[in-house]
């Protein structure tokens, strides 16, 4: 089960307003959430068993070590004038969010493949948007543009509707 971000939001202040804590430790609150079976949030904790938790956070380590693999990558824009050359850094591979529901997997990423490059396109896309979301009062706080990170979210975005231009 997934908690809303409400459903977070109680979690928290349930846990600072019975134990007087406003500062909030993982274990502590894991602690304190063990003891309540009830509560909402028990069984993201604890409604698996350890084997299965043991594994997924496995895969959580293979992804955080492997699925961010970053390579040297020439990308060479060509006008009539001249040849612009840059090197930047891609990923190694990429999971296609669009293979996942298949059983996903790591694939080489070719930013040739328009396919590819539209999977990715779309996780920029969708990055972008989180890091505005959770950090739009410190852009703010330090004089940025919030609108020209969204518009540059939307810029990135794939589609069907682009895809047929």
């Amino acid at each position: 089960m997934r908690l809303t971000k409400e459903m977070k939001k109680q979690a928290l202040e349930d846990f600072s307003n019975e134990t007087g804590n406003n500062i909030i430790h993982a274990d502590d609150f894991i602690s304190w959430i063990k003891e309540k079976p009830d509560h909402p949030a028990y069984n993201v904790f604890f409604g698996k068993d350890d084997a299965t938790l043991a594994h997924e956070r496995r895969l959580q380590i293979f992804r955080e070590n492997f699925g961010s693999i970053r390579v040297i990558h020439e990308v060479k824009k060509i006008d009539t004038t001249l040849m612009n050359i840059k090197m930047v850094e891609k990923p190694l591979q990429i999971s296609p969010k669009s293979k996942r529901s298949q059983g996903g997997g790591y694939v080489n990423f070719d930013p040739e493949d328009e396919e590819l490059m539209s999977e990715f396109r779309n996780e920029a896309a969708a990055s972008l948007r989180s890091f505005v979301r959770r950090f739009e009062v410190a852009i703010l706080d330090a004089g940025l543009d919030v609108e020209g990170l969204k518009q540059m979210a939307l810029r990135l975005e794939v589609n069907e509707l682009q895809e047929a231009v």
